[in-house]
């Protein structure tokens, strides 16, 4: 239920693969998960519904470093497990990216990732989800403690980026 990734880009692709080849049943688990957070009252795709959504899905994280340093990236088998098994996905930054758009994709939306290099470390040290709305690319990140629609460090902290858009 396990990959090891150790190339944040490859991760991120992987990532985006997962979502393009998601199969109907797990389409139908992380669409049943997300669907009762989708605000009911409003045009869906709204930064407005992400921020209900948001709300609901970090009820299913547990953010929690990669064992002894290896980066692995679960699967959307291994997530599902997680969830069933303990009512959460226990996993780090790039386990919940791939939840978060596992969940967002199957509600309609067009997701992605992106990974960000922090003060010149020479490495990207984090990847997070985005969102395109009306050509607009929104961050979607439930490992930070920031609302989503907000980048999860000041900005001229990042020095450098990399975005991966799903593509139909």
């Amino acid at each position: 239920m396990l990959e090891t990734r150790t190339n944040p880009e490859k991760t991120a692709l992987k990532i985006m693969e997962y979502v393009k080849n998601i199969n109907i049943e797990q389409g139908y688990f992380f669409r049943k998960l997300t669907e009762p957070f989708c605000h009911k009252g409003i045009k869906a795709q709204t930064p407005l519904d992400l921020l209900h959504i948001e709300k609901g899905l970090r009820r299913y994280i547990r953010y929690t470093l990669d064992t002894y340093g290896i980066e692995t990236l679960k699967t959307p088998n291994g997530i599902i497990k997680d969830i069933k098994e303990y009512g959460y996905l226990i996993g780090d930054c790039d386990d919940i990216t791939l939840f978060s758009n596992l969940c967002l994709f199957t509600v309609g939306y067009r997701v992605g990732c992106k990974i960000i290099e922090q003060f010149n470390e020479g490495y990207y040290s984090h990847i997070y989800s985005v969102v395109e709305i009306d050509g607009e690319i929104l961050p979607f990140d439930l490992c930070s403690d920031n609302r989503v629609l907000t980048e999860p460090c000041p900005k001229e902290q990042i020095t450098d980026y990399k975005i991966f858009l799903y593509q139909r």
